[in-house]
């Protein structure tokens, strides 16, 4: 029997791997602690025997195909670790409010669900696409939609999100049942992924920020104070709104944001533990 030679070797993979953490031959003769033109040399070996390098302004970059061909080899080496370690490992991302809030309190519940697992949770404020994309996490828990068409998701639950203010900013502002527009003349404390363009309407527009931050735990806390009003998922603030830190203005509740499963679609192996994450969040009610 003839077997099929691969194209690349371990060590050029080892060394696109090494490439892609430091995507230029000045760091990575750095990392290496190697000669420049040596990896230049080697760079250009591999360009020559496969799609995975390509010259942009005089500097190489990996290709798509390249991008791909080490999410490959990433998966196979953490397979081959996993079996011959026999240990499953699931490496999950979301942001960091709905890590402490939700995934990390039910750590048992999802070890019972996707048996016998070294779980790894890792938190990202600007979403977990990129981090799926580099093969830093397996699989991602956040709202939205993605941007690339290399990644799998599946919306599971609408996330709850209210405007909320302090007692004290209720009571600086005179709020009893305040309608968009009034709210929209109020100082207003922006967290990034909940816009209220887009929460609330399009055409809905606060004519006064006084704190813009990428952190629902910044948001929240600067709400407490009396900053401003806030839009906030309801999972984040169930402790502020139980003893009365927060109060939800009257009728400003919406159900926009949907949050889901994703993953890369080439890692057809974790399709189960997909599968499972899925059901597991549509449980998760109400977020």
């Amino acid at each position: 029997m003839i077997m099929e030679k691969l194209l690349l070797s371990d060590t050029d993979i080892h060394l696109l791997m090494e490439f892609e953490k430091n995507p230029s031959i000045e760091l990575l003769a750095r990392t290496l602690a190697k000669d420049g033109t040596v990896i230049s040399r080697q760079l250009k070996k591999i360009s020559a025997k496969a799609d995975v390098l390509v010259k942009a302004s005089g500097r190489w970059k990996l290709s798509p195909s390249g991008v791909k061909i080490l999410q490959l080899s990433r998966d196979f080496i953490r397979v081959q670790n996993s079996i011959l370690n026999r240990e499953k490992q699931l490496r999950i991302g979301t942001n960091r409010e709905f890590a402490s809030k939700v995934v990390a309190q039910k750590i048992p519940q999802l070890q019972k669900l996707l048996g016998p697992c070294a779980l790894s949770l890792t938190t990202y404020e600007n979403g977990v696409e990129d981090a799926l994309l580099a093969g830093e996490i397996e699989i991602g828990l956040d709202c939205g939609r993605p941007w690339s068409p290399d990644i799998q998701f599946r919306h599971c639950y609408n996330e709850e999100i209210s405007a909320v203010a302090s007692p004290v900013f209720f009571k600086t502002h005179s709020i009893l049942a305040i309608d968009r527009k009034a709210l929209a003349n109020l100082p207003h404390i922006y967290c990034h992924r909940l816009s209220p363009h887009r929460i609330i309407a399009v055409d809905f527009k606060t004519s006064y920020t006084t704190l813009a931050t990428n952190d629902i735990a910044s948001a929240r806390a600067a709400c407490v104070a009396s900053v401003g009003w806030a839009l906030l998922p309801n999972y984040a603030i169930q402790d502020e709104l139980s003893t009365g830190k927060l109060r939800i203005i009257d009728g400003l509740r919406f159900t926009q944001e949907k949050y889901g499963v994703w993953m890369v679609r080439l890692r057809q192996h974790l399709q189960n533990e997909f599968q499972i994450l899925e059901s597991w969040l549509k449980e998760q009610s109400p977020i």
